[in-house]
């Protein structure tokens, strides 16, 4: 998350120092907009991600903390099956439909809070 906000004033340096106006035109400009922007995107959806509590991502350590000592052990066994877990939610589309929004929200957040919409 911190790095998609150092992605974000990235953006808006660039946009303050190098107004579109002026550099439109230039093909490293564009590729260099969007790819502060393509950085914002991936590092909240990698950020997110790594949030679901599904055995061996940091999700699963976070819910675990709350569950009992023999509940969570228990659940953090299945971190065996955690890929197929995952590819499965992939394959489904479940995936996409929990973190798609998150990372629009989280990005349009802090496009928001930087002034960038």
């Amino acid at each position: 998350f911190i790095l998609a906000c150092a992605f974000g004033v990235g953006l808006l340096a660039t946009l303050y120092f190098l107004p579109y106006g002026q550099y439109k035109s230039h093909v490293w400009y564009s590729f260099a907009i969007s790819s502060l922007q393509a950085g914002v995107i991936i590092n909240f959806g990698l950020g997110w991600l790594n949030l679901i509590p599904v055995p061996p991502l940091d999700g699963s350590k976070i819910l675990a903390y709350f569950l009992s000592p023999r509940l969570a052990a228990q659940y953090l066994q299945i971190g065996r099956y955690g890929f197929i877990i995952l590819i499965v939610l992939l394959a489904t589309g479940l995936l996409g439909m929990t973190l798609g929004p998150l990372v629009r929200w989280s990005a349009t957040l802090l496009f928001g809070a930087l002034g960038l919409m």
